[in-house]
């Protein structure tokens, strides 16, 4: 079965009356994936073995200017990855947190500059920053149109 796009009742509930209708639809967890990767930013690192479970990991959301916020968490055997974000005109906050015993890989939004909150951050020659654990809390300024892309 391809499962079903119009499992929805009136009521906007699961109709559990439609033959063939699952909650394991495929559809389902593409699109919680798309919004974890893409609209929130945490992503696993699979580049080496030693960061399986999330011990390193990148966050690097991509705000959209059709949603004003958004917020996303991934429980993780060190603790919880959270990320949210919320935009207002060409202002952006972005808070996220490093659970203990991990650390991330930040790439700032395409089309934002840092103004404040990158104070603990980790700057490496090649332009790459990390986070140690903790609370983050930055503030971002947009200096050029980052118009939605498709993802």
């Amino acid at each position: 079965s391809g499962g079903h796009w119009n499992s929805c009742n009136s009521l906007n509930d699961i109709d559990s009356n439609i033959a063939g209708n699952h909650l394991a639809y495929c559809a389902y967890g593409t699109v919680a994936a798309w919004f974890f990767r893409w609209i929130c930013g945490i992503v696993p690192d699979s580049s080496n073995v030693s960061h399986a479970g999330y011990r390193h990991f990148l966050l690097a959301p991509m705000p959209s200017k059709r949603l004003t916020s958004a917020e996303a968490s991934v429980c993780t055997p060190a603790g919880p990855v959270v990320s949210s974000w919320k935009r207002t005109g060409s202002k952006l906050i972005w808070n996220f947190l490093v659970p203990s015993n991990t650390t991330a890989s930040i790439k700032l939004p395409q089309g934002f500059q840092l103004t404040s909150g990158g104070e603990n951050f980790i700057y490496t020659d090649n332009g790459c920053i990390t986070a140690q654990p903790g609370q983050y809390h930055l503030k971002l300024t947009c200096f050029e149109d980052n118009s939605d892309s498709e993802h």
